[in-house]
Parts: structure tokens; sequence; C-alpha cells
């Protein structure tokens, strides 16, 4: 059939019409509301999922079972379920109708609920990310933060769509040191209220209390870190002093001059040597120190894994000297 032939009002000249100019606003509004649709039922079952799993979680004291244990497969059901709702989180909330990158995240393993979003405005109904009156906490040792936030842990807030006639809210916290500055939310908590200002306080709330302790952990895990490097620094210490040591050692065998001949040579070659040895065990003492002093659990090894990353080592080594 020609085009000639296609008459103005036909379904074949819409679907010319849609394939060259876009779809039609009416079709356009269509598909956006059945998507939009969609992508709520969507994350309503990767919150029930999410809330499952914490429970469970929960349940078992916060201890992760043996895997092959009956706990341990009802946990990993309850996850690899937690997993898929948030892979179909994902694929409902691709489409963006304001135009834009689709959403995109990463769950935190080791924090159920925790989601990291790439791109909030797609999928929230609102997002502030200056919810709270707090400034911010400092993420680092050194109490430093920038002009541009860098420095800087705050909390942030967003408004899901309300439920049986309450607004409803999750909170969540942003590294200003992250470029960009996404945030990270607690899907498996929903702040409701029928007071749209009560719930979104409440929110703020627990945004600057779960920005305060991000803060604290990265504090923490940036101290490790540093106390690894620094014990690896006084290893290099120990190499270099031993090495010159013993070299010094070996050409003064070398020598063989009778011991009398040379009285001052040798005094300070005993005094270099002393010297040497005391900078090698103020080291080592200096080392078990660090390695001593770090704080870290089996359910949280983050401080540990910092430890190690900092001073190079695998993370069995790292527990072994920190035991």
């Amino acid at each position: 059939m020609k085009r000639t032939d296609i008459s103005d009002h036909s379904r074949a000249a819409f679907y010319l019409k849609a394939r060259g100019h876009g779809l039609a606003p009416a079709a356009a509004l269509i598909r956006a509301a059945r998507l939009k649709a969609e992508r709520d039922s969507a994350l309503a079952a990767s919150l029930a999922a999410h809330d499952a799993l914490r429970a469970l979680f929960e349940s078992l004291g916060k201890i992760e079972p043996k895997t092959h244990s009956p706990e341990g497969q009802a946990l990993q059901t309850a996850r690899d379920a937690a997993r898929v709702a948030s892979e179909n989180v994902a694929r409902k909330a691709g489409y963006v109708p304001q135009g834009g990158r689709p959403y995109a995240g990463t769950w935190q393993p080791s924090k159920p609920g925790f989601y990291y979003c790439e791109n909030p405005d797609s999928l929230f109904r609102d997002y502030d990310k200056a919810a709270t009156d707090h400034n911010g906490w400092f993420d680092n040792p050194h109490s430093e933060s920038a002009r541009d936030g860098s420095g800087l842990v705050w909390g942030c807030v967003a408004q899901l769509p309300g439920r049986d006639g309450q607004a409803r809210y999750i909170a969540g916290y942003v590294f200003g040191s992250c470029c960009p500055a996404n945030p990270v939310f607690d899907l498996g908590t929903i702040h409701s209220d029928t007071d749209h200002e009560s719930a979104r306080k409440e929110a703020a709330r627990a945004a600057d209390s779960m920005a305060e302790a991000a803060a604290e952990a990265e504090r923490d895990y940036q101290e490790a870190w540093q106390a690894g490097s620094q014990w690896a620094d006084l290893g290099e210490t120990i190499a270099q002093a031993r090495t010159a040591c013993l070299a010094l050692l070996a050409e003064r065998r070398a020598a063989m001059a009778p011991v009398q001949e040379i009285p001052a040579i040798c005094r300070a070659l005993r005094d270099s040597v002393t010297a040497w040895r005391q900078e090698i065990a103020d080291a080592r003492a200096e080392r078990a120190a660090l390695a001593s002093g770090l704080w870290w659990s089996r359910h949280d090894e983050s401080p540990l894994e910092a430890f190690a990353e900092g001073a190079g080592l695998d993370l069995a080594t790292a527990r072994g000297l920190c035991s």
C-alpha cells in the first residue's frame, strides 16, 4: 500500500505518525502512567522483600549462620528474593519521562535494605538532599571540609507515593566527598504519618542519625587505613636499618683490623649498631601497638579490611597480626 492510499484518520496513519514524530501526547501520557504504576508496584514489592530479609537477619541475632544450615539456606533464599525484587525495580524505573539517564544503583550487602541510588529524581516523588538542620558530620579524623561539601556527610530525605491517606518518606545520607554526591537510602524503613510535615520531620531526624553513623564509620575506616599504612612504613624502616647494620658489620669483619689500633672507629661502629638496634626495637614495638590497638569484630571487619589495605596485606595475614 502506498502512503497516498492511507486515510488520514486510519490506524496505519497513527502508527506512521508515531514512528516519524514520536508518540502522540495522549499515548505518551498513557504509557507514562502505566510505567509509573508498574514502577510503584515494583518498589513496594522490593520494600516488602527487604523488610522480610531484615527481619530474618535480626531474628538470627545479626549473626551469619553456616551456609548449608536451615537458617543459612533460609537467609540465602531471602537474599535472592530481595535481589530479584531490586533488579525488577531497576528495570521498571529505567523509563524517565522527564528525560535523562535511567535509574541505577547498588544494594549494600552488609546493610540489608540500604541502597546507593544513582538518580533519585527518577524514582522518588521528591528528593531533598538538605532536609536536616544539621550542617553535616565530618567524615575524616582531621575534621576538615571544603566549600563544596567535601569532608562532610549529611542527611537527606525522599518522598514515596502516599498510601491509605498517609504521607511516606525514607531517610538517607550523602557523602560530599563523592562525585557525584549520590545518596544511600534505607529502603527498609518507611516513615509515614497522616500529617505530611510530621512524617517528613521524622524521616529527617532518622537521616541525621544515619549521616552521623556513616561519618563515624568512615572516620574509623580512615584511621584504620592510616594505621595500616604507618605499620607498612615502619616495616620499611626496620628493613633499612637492618640492612645498613648488617652491611657495616660485614665490612668491619672484612677489614679484620685489631681493635687496639682503631678504638675510635670501633666505638663509632658500636654506637651506630646500638642506634640501629634501638630504632628496630622501637619500630617493632610501635607496629605491635598499631596492630593490637585496632578494634574489629567478626560481624564488622571493615576496620580490619582498611588496616590490611593500608598495610598492603591480605585479610588473613592482617587478622593474624591484629588478633
